[in-house]
């Protein structure tokens, strides 16, 4: 889970995540190897869109393929962003839909190097 990850060790960079299903209600967090029952323990308005706010500023992409994440993963990205802003980099959180199911399409896999490549000021 590479948002988990980078939410929590610094030391990532820039980071792209592939459909992980970003809100709770419409994945599977609920379910036991994820945050089972804890889930429902959470206070209200609790979302991943807090998770993508430690991410600020390092810069984050959301790739979806409408299987868990379609245009309903834009509330979250766009929830996040005023932390970005704060940073001054409000558009280092983006989010790119290629419309095909759970697995990243090349032309998605090549964006999402296109992502590291800008952030990593790599050639």
């Amino acid at each position: 889970m590479a948002l988990y990850a980078a939410a929590f060790d610094e030391r990532i960079r820039v980071t792209v995540a592939s459909e992980p299903g970003i809100g709770f209600s419409h994945s599977n967090y609920d379910d036991y190897w994820y945050f089972g029952k804890r889930l429902a323990a959470a206070p209200p308005g609790t979302d991943q869109h807090e998770l993508l706010a430690l991410l600020a500023p390092r810069p984050f992409l959301l790739i979806g393929g409408d299987k868990f994440d379609d245009a309903t993963s834009w509330w979250y990205i766009n929830a996040a962003r005023p932390v970005y802003a704060l940073y001054g980099d409000a558009q280092n959180i983006g989010y790119l839909n290629h419309h095909q199911g759970h697995s990243p399409t090349p032309d998605a896999t090549w964006r999402a190097m296109e992502w590291l490549r800008h952030f990593l000021g790599q050639p």
